[in-house]
């Protein structure tokens, strides 16, 4: 190395270190070093083409991130009045859970009045379960920030598991007691 460039100078670093730094840097400048370059090399068109193949493929990402950010929105906002008409409806559903408490609590009181052992009525008269006349919550979309689909065609972490459980709801909807079940009968 020559002793009269100063070691702070760009010549006098390694130019994997050069190369390594200039991929770093977000920058839009294509000759960013400071040195001349001749504008009609082969590697200088190379850089230039490299350097617009990266800003239109950042546009493309650009796109994309808003179409999936408007399908969201568009998502949540039915979930939104999904959700109100959910409980809305819950509201009429736990006036019919306390009716129905209320019949077995009456029937309850007859069976302890009649002298019926309460353990043995209780197991033949479950009370009513408040989970089964409410309607359940949707899950809140979600934006995911990929395509649900990578470049070899795997499924995404969320997306897999909503296939996952839809496929083992399937399964039990089909076997209530299980896959092995079926194979008993």
């Amino acid at each position: 190395m020559n002793s009269c460039v100063p070691t702070s100078h760009p010549l006098a670093k390694p130019a994997v270190a050069l190369t390594a730094a200039k991929k770093k840097r977000k920058g839009g400048r294509i000759n960013g070093d400071g040195l001349p370059q001749l504008l009609t090399s082969e590697e200088f068109i190379k850089v230039v083409e490299e350097h617009e193949a990266a800003a239109e493929e950042k546009e493309h990402e650009k796109e994309a991130r808003a179409e999936l950010r408007a399908k969201h929105e568009k998502e949540l906002a039915d979930w939104e009045e999904h959700e109100k008409g959910r409980k809305d409806r819950n509201v009429a559903l736990a006036e019919d859970y306390r009716e129905v408490v209320e019949t077995w609590q009456a029937e309850q009181l007859e069976a302890k009045a009649a002298k019926q052992k309460l353990k043995d009525w209780d197991k033949a008269n479950l009370k009513p379960k408040k989970t089964d006349f409410m309607e359940k919550q949707q899950p809140k979309p979600t934006l995911c920030r990929h395509a649900s689909e990578d470049e070899e065609g795997r499924m995404c972490g969320r997306t897999w598991m909503r296939t996952m459980v839809a496929m083992f709801e399937l399964l039990f909807i089909d076997f209530p007691h299980g896959p092995r079940a079926a194979d008993a009968v």
